[in-house]
């Protein structure tokens, strides 16, 4: 949980029963294996065969250095330590641009940012208009022009690029003060990725 909240970039990596053993469902098997870290990593994998364990470890590595950083889990049947990698290691590149492209979606906060959004309109414009690398994403935006008169809050641009993956920054820093408004914008932006 640490090393998430930090966004740590670490490889996670831990046993499992062998996998003739596994169909079987003998105690100490964990069946969802993927699942049973999240939400606190950003990618989790058991490779589909004991050859694909040096590239899932290569992704691992990929995955965890990536904007935003963090824990990545790689669950390794007990037996594939014994099997030999077939051909040569998959390697893999980690984008590294810079300048980096930062939008801030907050009412009042002044962050340096090529792009600065008050509110929620102006927020997804902003999102719509091109790929950003770092989003600083305020909660509380005092932007009442949701229907009705409610107020149109981070966690709604969280639920937009929920459903809109496609315009998800490659991090987003969620800078609010409102413990309850970072909670419900985190489990939002853990669905979409």
């Amino acid at each position: 949980m640490t090393a998430y909240q930090n966004k740590t970039p670490l490889i996670i990596t831990a046993g499992q029963q062998t996998r003739e053993m596994i169909l079987c469902d003998p105690y100490l098997t964990n069946r969802d294996e993927t699942v049973m870290p999240r939400p606190w990593v950003k990618w989790s994998y058991q490779p589909v065969r004991a050859q694909d364990v040096p590239g899932a470890i290569m992704r691992a590595y990929a995955a965890a250095l990536q904007p935003p950083a963090g824990p990545v889990y790689v669950s390794i049947p007990l037996d594939d330590w014994d099997q030999p990698a077939l051909g040569e290691a998959t390697l893999r590149s980690v984008s590294s641009r810079y300048p980096m492209a930062t939008l801030l979606i907050d009412d009042q906060r002044n962050l340096p940012a090529d792009r600065v959004a008050r509110t929620y309109q102006e927020g997804i414009e902003a999102l719509r208009e091109q790929h950003w690398d770092i989003l600083y994403l305020d909660h509380d935006l005092g932007d009442f022009s949701g229907d009705g008169g409610r107020e149109l809050t981070g966690y709604d641009i969280a639920c937009w690029l929920e459903q809109n993956p496609q315009f998800l920054p490659d991090r987003i820093e969620i800078v609010t003060s409102n413990p309850a408004g970072r909670r419900k914008i985190e489990m939002a932006l853990q669905r979409s990725s």
